[in-house]
């Protein structure tokens, strides 16, 4: 099994998101103007294989516990950084170098089972717990995807029934594990039916999305704008669910609603945040690890916004319309401005295009984003260093501002500790960007002659 991609590695897939999202939205609107979005998880890895694993993260200490039992392994391991890793091996927190025996993959369900174990505890903890929404994120972690093949709850055909679907789990397996997904889920719905909170109910609802049926039916976005009025973000799924049903008045409404909005929160991270605060003391940085790449993962999978609807109501023709292109301007300036993640500013910004900002101001907010991609490429994991001590620190103290500072703020102290200015960082990203295309544009030439011979 290979180890799931850290916290930090993910901490840039935003903008990535973006780049997939506007290849989505401009399909056959070639006349709309976009400004480059770019993915850089790629290049982060890259960036990071390279260079020395030291970066000083921003941000409050560690949880208790976790610098005290393993502040010393951390040395340990940046002592050790300086004979390299051999490909074949890893460089584990509080074990030291594994390696890999008699050619074959390295072995990694230690970190499967310790991130199991730790995430029954976890979710044990979590359900004890007064505060409604650490009660919430733990029925969510509850979630069992299993082997890696589908989840659907379709019905056993023929006489195999009781054969494994994929290595390690029968037919009949599988059947009880998405029952009880089942059963987690509506837990979690009906929580949201009695709550204020409008944490717990955008959980609830976008569990209900990437998962519909059961009690899922009880839950609106409606509701959600209710409990929630001052967030974009909800107003935007609003919008969406009103698209899909062709309800043109109130995807005007929901725009308009938005538009007026005081901040645009996704609410991203706040799973893999609970997940950590949760965890007791002295807990092994591999169990940390394992949790939060478990949290995160859960997090991923929930249904996205109503980011696509937005865009394609504040297409190029649209604004043409005095009324929408008012709408969609003072969406821009939200987005841009009050948002907490990196995609919704970039959206902002790519709406900000469209409205006619100047060339200036787009160039100010492009730089920006450039400099938040570079500073962010140190904290992408070196190959075989995923699980040290270092990167899981980074990882962790990531997870920890994102969670108080928005995933914005976060990266906006990232800039600061780095003593270097945004015009600077933005020109390293933009230089590293023009090095690797000319790597990308030399390889497969090499490549053609070497097929010719």
């Amino acid at each position: 099994m290979s180890a799931p991609p850290g916290n930090a590695v993910r901490a840039t897939v935003g903008l990535a998101l973006v780049a997939l999202l506007f290849a989505l939205v401009w399909q056959g609107s070639p006349q709309a103007p976009v400004p480059p979005i770019e993915p850089v998880v790629a290049e982060a890895a890259d960036a990071a294989a390279s260079a020395p694993q030291t970066f000083p993260m921003p941000g409050p200490p560690l949880m208790d516990g976790f610098a005290a039992v393993y502040g010393n392994a951390a040395s340990a391991a940046a002592a050790a950084a300086s004979t390299p890793l051999a490909a074949d091996e890893i460089e584990v927190c509080g074990i030291g170098r594994v390696k890999a025996k008699g050619g074959q993959p390295l072995d990694r369900t230690l970190f499967t089972t310790a991130g199991d174990a730790a995430r029954r505890r976890l979710v044990t903890t979590l359900a004890q717990q007064p505060d409604e929404l650490a009660r919430a994120a733990g029925l969510l972690l509850q979630r069992d995807e299993g082997p890696p093949h589908a989840n659907a709850p379709q019905a056993c055909e023929g006489a195999d029934c009781n054969a494994p679907a994929e290595p390690g789990e029968s037919e009949l397996q599988r059947q009880a594990r998405v029952g009880a997904n089942a059963s987690q889920r509506d837990a979690l719905a009906q929580m949201a039916v009695a709550t204020r909170s409008p944490a717990v109910y955008t959980l609830a609802w976008r569990a209900c999305r990437a998962s519909p049926g059961g009690a899922c039916q009880m839950l609106s976005t409606r509701q959600l704008a209710t409990l929630d009025p001052n967030n974009a973000d909800a107003w935007l799924e609003v919008a969406s669910e009103a698209d899909q049903h062709g309800e043109t008045g109130l995807v005007d409404e929901a725009l308009y609603r938005a538009s007026k909005a005081t901040t645009a929160d996704l609410r991203w991270g706040q799973v893999s945040a609970l997940a950590l605060r949760n965890l007791p003391p002295g807990t092994p940085a591999i169990e940390r690890r394992a949790v939060m790449a478990r949290a995160e993962a859960i997090e991923s999978a929930l249904a996205m916004p109503g980011l696509k609807t937005l865009m394609q109501h504040c297409d190029a023709n649209a604004v043409r319309d005095g009324n929408r292109l008012q709408v969609c301007a003072d969406i821009a300036e939200l987005l841009s401005k009050r948002s907490t993640t990196l995609l919704d500013m970039a959206i902002g910004q790519a709406l900000g295009a469209r409205v006619g900002w100047p060339a200036e101001r787009l160039q100010a907010l492009r730089l920006e984003r450039d400099a938040m991609s570079q500073a962010l490429k140190p904290m992408a994991a070196a190959p075989g260093t995923e699980w040290s001590c270092a990167q899981i620190e980074r990882e962790t103290r990531w997870v920890l501002d994102m969670s108080q500072f928005g995933e914005i703020g976060a990266a906006r102290m990232l800039i600061a500790r780095t003593g270097q200015d945004v015009a600077a960082l933005a020109k390293q990203y933009s230089d590293d960007r023009a090095a690797a295309a000319a790597r990308a544009a030399s390889a497969p030439a090499s490549g053609v002659v070497a097929l010719a011979r």
